[in-house]
């Protein structure tokens, strides 16, 4: 990554400003700085913002990596960041200059983060306040000197962004996590928070995994996931277009992976279809229809259907889709031989993949989410037959949002009871392996592999009168 910073875009896509043509790189900073503008919006989604400024500024290929480099690596650490900003400046900021602010995240992002050498670091943020409007513009000097600065006293900065929870994780979350998990995991949590994640595939059945991995260079995972490095373009490799694989992480693919065995346990529990509520992006409806049962797949984003009916077309796997509200869905009550409800959630067991999520949502969202998610649980529960199954996930930590919810149901609905969780089911995960039966990942596990999303997995069955 050292020479993407000096990279200059092709010419005939530079900008036709002034400080694009004169400051080489300024073109990338400018993308990153407005695609974090946008991503810390309440409302918006990291992932799309970053497609959309990348496609927006029509970068180098290079240049495109290290936005995006720049960009996750400015979030993942923002806290120690600040904390290094705080050292340098006698006092924060006003609201009214919060560009120039994330500019001074940014440039210190590359001088204690990243490989970037001083002057393009220094020269390219003092070249993005110049270009900017209004009162802004005379903090460039102000700019110059903290980066200048920051510069002089690396060494004595850079403990400030060393990979530890204080460092990583959002006050609140860390709090939370350190009563529930440990000092020890919490560690390990944070150094996995704190770097760019694996990509985990998840196979098609009868594709030889190992044969695979070997060609792809990648790792079998004890789940039978294959994991590749950060970054890897998954849409170039070997099998992708034929369907052999879609993305999924090692943690998303157990709740359907407990589903079927549990399936299996309760002889199939007749003709009636598998349910998957709140579906998309898909991952878990390709798992439930790679395996060859019959999957009715609801969602309320018909864009987000409309990326997993292309996925399903890919694979060469049918699932019949339907655009839909699971606190109201719309299939006859006890018609499920399983339904999967994968409810929305606070997401912060995807740290690691969404860095943003921390600092735009806190307790009160919980909250708010957590009653969401027990009206949709009620609704799943009147959908599975008697004798059928019943999984509910989140890919959450929080206790209000996963095990707090199952303990609830359960004390009012006597109808259900758990199926729980054997060790055997989970192979290289025992610690996820609750003492009541359910599962909870969480980034730590798997550390040294590069850890996995954290995830609350219980499983229910209906009993018969």
């Amino acid at each position: 990554m050292s020479g993407a910073p000096r990279s200059r875009p092709a010419a005939g896509r530079r900008r036709a400003t002034k400080g694009a043509k004169t400051t080489p790189g300024l073109a990338a900073r400018r993308a990153a700085l407005l695609i974090l503008e946008e991503s810390l919006n309440p409302a918006a989604i990291l992932s799309e913002r970053l497609e959309a400024g990348l496609a927006r500024a029509s970068l180098a290929p290079a240049d495109a990596a290290f936005v995006r480099a720049l960009v996750l690596g400015t979030l993942r650490r923002r806290r120690g960041l600040e904390a290094a900003l705080g050292r340098l400046v006698e006092r924060p900021l006003p609201a009214r200059h919060a560009r120039v602010h994330l500019v001074l995240l940014i440039g210190l992002a590359q001088l204690l983060l990243f490989d970037t050498p001083p002057h393009a670091a220094v020269t390219t943020a003092v070249a993005l306040v110049q270009a900017g409007k209004g009162a802004s513009r005379p903090l460039a000097g102000l700019v110059n000197a903290v980066l200048r600065r920051a510069v002089d006293e690396r060494d004595r900065l850079a403990p400030l962004v060393a990979p530890r929870p204080e460092n990583v994780l959002p006050p609140w979350i860390e709090e939370r996590w350190r009563t529930r998990f440990g000092e020890t995991a919490l560690e390990r949590i944070a150094r996995v928070v704190a770097i760019p994640p694996p990509i985990d595939l998840t196979l098609k059945p009868g594709v030889d995994g190992r044969s695979l991995a070997e060609r792809l260079k990648a790792e079998v995972l004890p789940t039978g996931s294959l994991r590749l490095a950060p970054g890897t373009r998954v849409e170039r490799l070997e099998g992708f277009r034929q369907g052999k694989f879609w993305v999924q992480d090692a943690a998303a693919m157990l709740p359907v992976r407990l589903l079927l065995t549990a399936l299996e346990t309760c002889g199939g529990v007749g003709a009636g279809p598998v349910i998957d509520l709140a579906a998309a992006p898909g991952g878990k409806t390709m798992q439930l229809a790679a395996a060859g049962v019959r999957v009715q797949a609801l969602d309320r984003s018909r864009s987000r259907l409309e990326r997993l009916r292309e996925n399903l077309a890919r694979t060469r796997l049918s699932a019949e889709l339907l655009v839909g509200d699971a606190q109201h869905p719309p299939f006859a009550p006890g018609s499920a031989s399983a339904v999967l409800l994968d409810a929305p959630c606070s997401a912060t067991g995807t740290l690691r993949r969404h860095p943003d999520l921390g600092w735009k949502r806190g307790p009160d969202d919980i909250a708010r989410l957590a009653e969401r998610q027990r009206r949709m649980l009620e609704a799943a529960a009147g959908l599975v037959a008697q004798g059928g199954v019943l999984v509910y996930c989140v890919c959450s930590l929080e206790p209000e949002e996963g095990v707090g919810q199952v303990e609830e149901f359960l004390a009012k609905h006597r109808e259900f009871a758990r199926l729980p969780v054997r060790e055997a089911e989970l192979p290289g995960l025992a610690e996820a392996r609750t003492p009541s039966g359910d599962v909870l990942t969480h980034p730590g596990i798997w550390a040294g592999r590069g850890g996995i999303d954290g995830f609350h997995v219980s499983r229910l069955v209906r009993r018969q009168d």
